[in-house]
């Protein structure tokens, strides 16, 4: 099971984290008055997640698990528009931009991390911060920000 410790330890991102975060995030933005105020459901771009760690993993697990999650979860109260594909079979040219002429939110993320480590051991603290941003206003409607913070003897490389 993904939620489950593996038996490398290290310090940084794992699957609990990125799962963990993801269904806290789905969470929030289904309860935020931004999507419970709205007559119609509001329609997100989620934005790829920017990772400035020291760490490399893919972001894009970020973007599917959070969708994923919102879509299983939120019913009819959030639609979700498909970035990756900017052309649909029978879409004209410029079909892709009037759909996001529709979008009424951006959600975007990020990953920070300060680390440090001696011959005593490695310390990793991460900070998972998103924001949905109205599309109109560029006002931020919702900011959540996950901290985690690991030590051990051995960091991990990622592939």
């Amino acid at each position: 099971h993904p939620d489950q410790e593996d038996s490398l330890g290290g310090t940084g991102i794992n699957s609990p984290d990125v799962r963990t975060v993801a269904q806290q995030m789905a969470r929030a933005i289904v309860v935020s008055p931004a999507v419970q105020n709205k007559q119609t459901p509001p329609r997100i771009l989620i934005l790829p997640v920017r990772n400035r760690t020291r760490f490399r993993i893919d972001t894009e697990i970020f973007t599917v698990i959070i969708r994923d999650i919102m879509i299983e979860n939120a019913g009819d109260k959030v639609k979700f528009l498909d970035r990756f594909s900017s052309e649909l079979p029978g879409e004209k040219e410029g079909d892709f931009e009037k759909r996001l002429d529709g979008v009424n939110y951006y959600l975007k993320g990020e990953l920070h991390s300060i680390s440090k480590s001696s011959s005593a051991g490695i310390s990793d603290w991460v900070v998972y911060s998103f924001q949905l941003i109205d599309k109109q206003s560029s006002d931020i409607v919702l900011s959540k920000s996950y901290e985690t913070k690991k030590e051990g003897i051995l960091g991990v490389i990622y592939q």
